[in-house]
């Protein structure tokens, strides 16, 4: 058990960028362990002690685009390209394609703690069975991020997780679960779908699927 608020952890999104040079030390580091993280648990997907994990299959991923779409109707005539995306499967078949593994599922910074020299992840409950890209796209997401330290991030990832040949597929997968990330949120309630907010989330799932060739 991991407790948040311990003497001496901080949350890895509490850092702040221009005064620590801890965290992008520690965002690398997270990258780099749930590399391997995910290398450990590939060949366990079908263990009977992980079945009770959730499996991302085609179903749910169609299932957060047709939330999204419907949350976002009063947005259609400013993202008309939406209505392709979220219709279509193409998007979310680089992911199926992929080999699974266990992933943590929300593993974005705040689930990240840093304890000295070394970081430990909390809030499992979003665990599943699916593409490993999930998990670097969470942790990597957000406009505030340095492009340098993304880049740094998923190298770590892949070194980590494959450190004899990363997959052709990687890149591709890691904008297919980029664009999921949107879908995710932007579908999970109406009032937060049409939010001024959330503006800088279609704009970064079209980013994404123009370099998928989905419009």
């Amino acid at each position: 058990m991991f407790l948040e608020y311990v003497y001496c952890n901080v949350r890895l999104s509490d850092m702040v960028w221009k005064r620590s040079t801890r965290q992008p030390r520690a965002m690398i580091q997270a990258a780099r362990w749930v590399g391997r993280f995910h290398a450990g648990h590939e060949k366990r997907v079908d263990d009977l002690s992980l079945a009770f994990l959730k499996r991302y299959d085609d179903a749910y991923y169609r299932g957060w685009a047709r939330r999204t779409l419907e949350f976002s109707r009063p947005l259609h005539g400013r993202f008309p390209w939406l209505t392709k995306i979220c219709k279509g499967d193409q998007w979310f078949t680089p992911l199926v394609a992929e080999p699974p593994t266990v992933i943590h599922g929300e593993f974005y910074a705040k689930n990240v703690l840093v304890r000295r020299h070394s970081v430990f992840m909390v809030d499992w409950e979003s665990a599943a069975v699916a593409a490993g890209e999930i998990d670097v796209a969470a942790l990597t997401e957000g406009k505030y991020w340095p492009a340098a330290l993304v880049k740094r991030c998923e190298r770590a990832y892949m070194l980590a997780r494959w450190p004899e040949a990363v997959p052709s597929s990687f890149t591709r997968a890691l904008d297919a679960a980029r664009i999921y990330l949107h879908f995710r949120w932007l579908g999970e309630r109406a009032d937060w779908t049409v939010r001024e907010k959330s503006a800088p989330r279609f704009d970064q799932l079209h980013a994404a699927a123009k370099r998928l060739n989905l419009i």
